[in-house]
């Protein structure tokens, strides 16, 4: 196995690429879920 330094596979940044997707959905959930919030404490 050769390590490249400078140049980023294409695997390794679709993998990057779909976890930055999966944290921005995580974060807009909870951001939907605590604008939800309010109404189920009254």
């Amino acid at each position: 196995m050769r390590v490249e330094s400078r140049s980023y596979p294409l695997n390794e940044l679709i993998a990057f690429s779909s976890a930055f997707m999966t944290m921005k959905a995580i974060a807009s959930n909870l951001n939907q879920m605590s604008q939800d919030l309010p109404a189920y404490t009254q």
